[in-house]
């Protein structure tokens, strides 16, 4: 989950080690952090009712241009066979021919997932410590664009993280105007 913990990783004994970086759009980051969520009611967790923390937008963008660099030193160390960048906006357009594209790096067989359709996940408990609490959701479960960001977040935090993370926008296929 964190490039920082992945740079360990090659020097831990006998590991068959692949890097996946998930990128996500940092504005839609910096949105996401601005807003306080909590499970849906009815949902049974341990983490029922629980409330993430917000963070301002320049954190959000600071940290996002961080953590991408530092991914960055990691892929460039290991073989291009073993490494993919793959976007947000592309797994949850394409879920399936995402997933083919990792098992294809991975050398997996096209085993069956738990796809109910082209872009739902029939989501099974799992044990997981920090995130989103979205993440501890299961049952059938859609794959979905979430770029409410593009028209809610204010023009000010969309700045400034526009502003922050426009270095790296482009490397990763994003637009500085939001596009």
């Amino acid at each position: 989950k964190s490039a920082a913990m992945a740079a360990f990783l090659p020097g831990v004994g006998d590991i068959d080690l692949f890097f996946v970086n998930l990128v996500r759009d940092p504005r839609a980051i910096a949105y996401s952090q601005m807003r306080t969520k909590s499970l849906p009611s009815g949902q049974t967790s341990a983490l029922s009712g629980a409330l993430t923390q917000t963070y301002p937008p320049h954190r959000s963008a600071r940290q996002w241009v961080q953590r991408q660099l530092v991914a960055e030193l990691i892929l460039k160390r290991h073989p291009r066979r073993r490494r993919m960048v793959l976007r947000y906006e592309d797994l949850v357009a394409d879920p399936q021919g995402s997933v083919d594209r990792l098992r294809l790096m991975l050398g997996l067989s096209a085993e069956p997932l738990p796809f109910i359709d082209a872009d739902t996940l029939d989501m099974t408990p799992t044990h997981t410590v920090g995130g989103n609490p979205s993440r501890v959701r299961t049952g059938p479960t859609p794959l979905r664009l979430d770029d409410e960001w593009r028209t809610e977040m204010p023009p000010k935090a969309r700045a400034t993280a526009t502003i922050i993370t426009a270095p790296l926008l482009r490397r990763y296929g994003y637009h500085v105007d939001g596009r």
